[in-house]
């Protein structure tokens, strides 16, 4: 007699083992992009430290300040992501950048 697999069962049991192997050891795997990569190591070294202290940082800052605002409206990221992307591209003053986030924090 062969058993008959639940595909989606099978798919819970392997995320949450993963989910149990990355609590336990503490280390996260992900892929990036070579160019992302590229820049992620650039900036480190720009900023004297090493990348995975650098990523662990970002993704802590981003946990600690999502725990603590509402969720942001569609158009609200829309318009920073626009204005993130204008600044880098040198089209916007990265000055301006904090004054946009201010009025969209009163917008949300």
């Amino acid at each position: 007699m062969s058993k008959r697999i639940d595909r989606k069962q099978a798919v819970l049991n392997l995320r949450k083992e993963a989910e149990e192997r990355v609590l336990k050891d503490e280390v996260m795997k992900f892929r990036l992009e070579a160019e992302t990569l590229e820049r992620l190591l650039l900036m480190a070294k720009k900023l004297n430290k090493p990348a995975g202290t650098l990523v662990r940082e970002w993704v802590i800052e981003k946990l600690d300040s999502g725990e603590n605002q509402r969720e942001e409206l569609p158009a609200i990221m829309a318009i920073s992501m626009i204005a993130n992307s204008l600044a880098k591209r040198g089209l916007l003053p990265k000055s301006q950048i904090g004054r946009i986030r201010q009025l969209l924090a009163r917008a949300n």
